[in-house]
């Protein structure tokens, strides 16, 4: 569509100079004529600076240009290029034997005068008001509507409602008359229904249950007649949350090198998904020799006794943590020497 846009303007170009000077100018599309810019003109800017246009089109008085040729299409596709106009055209104003005069004409993307949340409630669009992020008077473009449009979206969809859906309209605004060239951006929202979890399926557990490894899921639970008051909607970031706590659950079972290969997320229905989980156990470790170094406080089985775990036992990391620094009633070694002046332990 650009490059369409680019040999329209060329011409322009060419028709603009025999209307200015009654005159035809040999321009043969197989032998191009070289032209030097005798001057520019901007014309259709409203608030983004006439110098700033010639600027961004890379066009300069004195240089030297081939009609025709690629340097003012190449122009034209740098000014499309800001993202700052919804038209733009270079033509030329004047022909003077061998220098041209260029009119740079572009139609600015309008300003935002305000907008509002269609298909919600006040207090809700409330929050969005926030969460939109929009200023009056900035430009409007297709990055802003795109990135408010996600933003609408992605709200929804972390509460639940993974089907929402956000029309964007821009509309003239005769009543501002305060800001030229400015728009109402009406955002039409249809959040859907909300989808629940209808399974959570694991694949390549051996060592932990799918029953074990659904229970450490907190949040990303299946909707079950018995769990009346459980939530079972899915939230992607819960979702990755929980997947953490699928791997402690491992490490506290030996499984210290267990990982996730692979997750997913699928509709089964309008309002369910199914969640699957594929996990790489790895091998079962066990505690081996434990040694302590620089204890010259705490000799003999004091520290052994009081961390209490013995050879061949399977490796727990919350277990082994616990006795070490976070014991629910002190009964750990940090504590034995903090309770003694030492307020800190270095590994």
């Amino acid at each position: 569509m650009r490059r369409l846009l680019s040999l329209i303007a060329f011409g322009a170009l060419a028709m603009v100079a025999l209307a200015q000077t009654g005159k035809q100018p040999v321009i043969d599309y197989n032998l191009p004529q070289t032209y030097e810019i005798g001057g520019i003109t901007v014309s259709g800017t409203i608030t983004v600076d006439p110098g700033a246009v010639k600027l961004f089109a890379g066009l300069q008085v004195g240089d030297k240009i081939e009609l025709p040729g690629d340097r003012i299409a190449r122009a034209v596709r740098n000014l499309w290029a800001q993202k700052l106009f919804n038209d733009v055209r270079i033509e030329a104003a004047e022909f003077r034997g061998r220098t041209v005069f260029l009119h740079i004409v572009v139609v600015e993307k309008p300003r935002l005068s305000r907008f509002k949340f269609e298909g919600v409630s006040k207090s809700e669009g409330d929050k969005l008001f926030d969460e939109v992020d929009l200023d009056r008077g900035q430009q409007v473009n297709e990055a802003v509507t795109t990135r408010c449009r996600h933003t609408i979206r992605r709200y929804y969809v972390d509460k639940g409602y993974l089907n929402a859906k956000v029309v964007v309209r821009e509309v003239t605004d005769t009543l501002d008359k305060a800001l030229t060239n400015s728009v109402v951006l009406y955002f039409d929202i249809d959040r859907g229904p909300r989808v629940r979890i209808k399974d959570v399926i694991f694949n390549g557990n051996e060592a932990l249950t799918d029953k074990r490894l659904r229970r450490a899921m907190k949040e990303t639970r299946r909707k079950r007649w018995y769990n009346i008051f459980g939530s079972s909607k899915f939230i992607s970031t819960a979702f990755k949350s929980d997947q953490v706590k699928v791997r402690e659950a491992y490490n506290n079972a030996g499984y210290r090198n267990a990982v996730i290969v692979r997750d997913t997320m699928y509709q089964v229905s309008p309002k369910r998904v199914n969640v699957e989980v594929d996990v790489d156990e790895g091998q079962q470790f066990y505690f081996r020799n434990i040694t302590f170094t620089g204890n010259a406080k705490y000799t003999g089985d004091t520290l052994p006794n009081l961390l209490n775990i013995k050879r061949g036992d399977v490796y727990n990391k919350r277990l082994l943590d616990s006795r070490l620094f976070m014991s629910a009633n002190g009964g750990d070694i940090s504590s034995l020497y903090m309770d003694d002046g030492y307020l800190s332990l270095l590994p």
